[in-house]
């Protein structure tokens, strides 16, 4: 088992689109699955909701990014959820696909990863 931190702190964001090069985790082929929690601490102007999907690659330069799934769309500061995704690939990064009409929120990803 082992923690995941991404960045290692608070994240924010003001445009849609995938984490930045330094956000992008490497698991090597040492995990399977892993547990996250999604925390919204923040956010600029009202908004119907954020949402973050978690993708995987084998391959971070081709850009090839498939999806893992979604967190259910936390809306206001202090929100926050817990979701498992599985069949992990290589790389993992987070993306955030919209943000409701908020020009900027912060947020906080961590959890753990597990052997297959």
């Amino acid at each position: 088992m082992g923690l995941i931190n991404f960045g290692n702190q608070v994240n924010s964001v003001s445009a849609i689109g995938g984490s930045p090069d330094d956000q992008v985790l490497d698991l090597g082929l040492y995990f399977g699955s892993m547990t996250l929690m999604l925390k919204l601490v923040g956010v600029q102007a009202s908004t119907s909701g954020v949402k973050v999907k978690m993708e995987t690659s084998m391959n971070v330069k081709l850009g090839d990014w498939v999806s893992l799934g979604n967190f259910t769309t936390v809306t206001t500061a202090s929100s926050f959820d817990k979701q498992t995704f599985t069949n992990l690939l290589r790389y993992v990064r987070w993306n955030v696909f919209d943000l409701g009409g908020a020009t900027n929120v912060t947020f906080i990803l961590s959890g753990i990863a597990r052997n297959p």
